[in-house]
């Protein structure tokens, strides 16, 4: 007899449409396993260029002062250069203010000459000219330097010279300095001479080489010539090359540096788009992810 109640039990799945189901549901998880897995190995390989990139960066930043500053108050011409800088053993035999070497590890080595400039400026002097056999001339600079930052009498050491821009040519710092004045001349036994401009900055005349370290962890590398020996600096920099117009004054550089994983198998097989092979691409090299930056700047002096 009918009580009036219906039946509330809802139909069971068949069998068919579970395994449909679960097929539907494996296809999908197997799709967001592959897209976390690739969205993974996006940001490592990201990681690594970026890691590369920050690295090259950094060499370029250590470089850009010393080469924007090279040849402050010195002759570019190689054998005034040379005269100028004459008992300045640290740079004997170098070139100019900016030379260029291909070492034996076939990345570039690049010597630069350069001035630092000082709070101090050129208030009188006791000539309008200096040369090599007349008296050294007495400086009145706008203050005192700080203590140690001249060596007088020794010109065997960069703290033994000053630069002023005007001048054209290093300045050979004879005598103990005496409050804000001291005595200089020209080097010994230079052709050349110079004279003085009011208002002039004092600038120190500093010295360094850069380059890449050899090994299976190279590393770019400054040598202050000051008795430190290669300083590494920048770690991953597998190669830098230069080249320097001295017409123009431009000097551009291209920096290979690596991302911080190394590999088992070889995923960069070939030197990358901006580097050239023959300025050094080692067997290492091809573990790492690897950028290439470049730039040029061009000498203002």
């Amino acid at each position: 007899m009918n009580n009036g109640r219906r039946n509330l039990a809802s139909p069971a799945f068949t069998l068919p449409e579970i395994l449909i189901a679960i097929a539907i549901g494996g296809i999908v998880l197997l799709a967001a396993v592959s897209f976390l897995f690739s969205f993974i190995l996006n940001l490592e390989q990201t990681d690594e260029h970026t890691a590369a990139i920050q690295r090259a960066e950094m060499v370029l930043t250590i470089l850009s002062s010393p080469v924007l500053q090279s040849g402050i108050g010195m002759p570019t011409e190689t054998a005034d250069f040379q005269d100028s800088l004459n008992g300045l053993s640290a740079i004997a035999g170098w070139n100019g203010p900016v030379e260029v070497l291909t070492t034996t590890n076939v990345n570039d080595t690049i010597r630069i000459v350069y001035g630092v400039g000082t709070d101090l400026g050129l208030e009188e002097f006791g000539s309008d000219t200096v040369s090599d056999g007349e008296p050294p001339v007495t400086l009145t600079l706008s203050g005192p330097p700080p203590a140690g930052t001249f060596s007088p009498g020794v010109p065997s050491s960069s703290k033994g010279w000053c630069l002023l821009p005007a001048s054209d040519v290093p300045l050979r710092i004879t005598a103990p300095l005496s409050n804000n004045t001291m005595s200089v001349t020209v080097a010994s036994g230079s052709p050349l001479g110079t004279g003085f401009n009011r208002f002039d900055q004092v600038h120190l005349l500093r010295r360094m080489e850069a380059g890449v370290t050899t090994g299976a962890d190279p590393a770019f590398y400054t040598n202050d010539l000051m008795g430190g020996g290669e300083q590494p600096r920048v770690q991953g920099i597998s190669g830098l090359h230069f080249e320097f117009d001295s017409d123009t004054g431009v000097i551009s550089v291209v920096v290979l540096a690596r991302g911080n994983k190394r590999h088992d198998e070889q995923i960069t097989p070939s030197a990358p788009a901006g580097w050239d092979p023959a300025w050094g691409f080692s067997t290492e090299d091809t573990h790492y992810r690897l950028s290439v930056l470049q730039t040029a700047w061009r000498i203002r002096n």
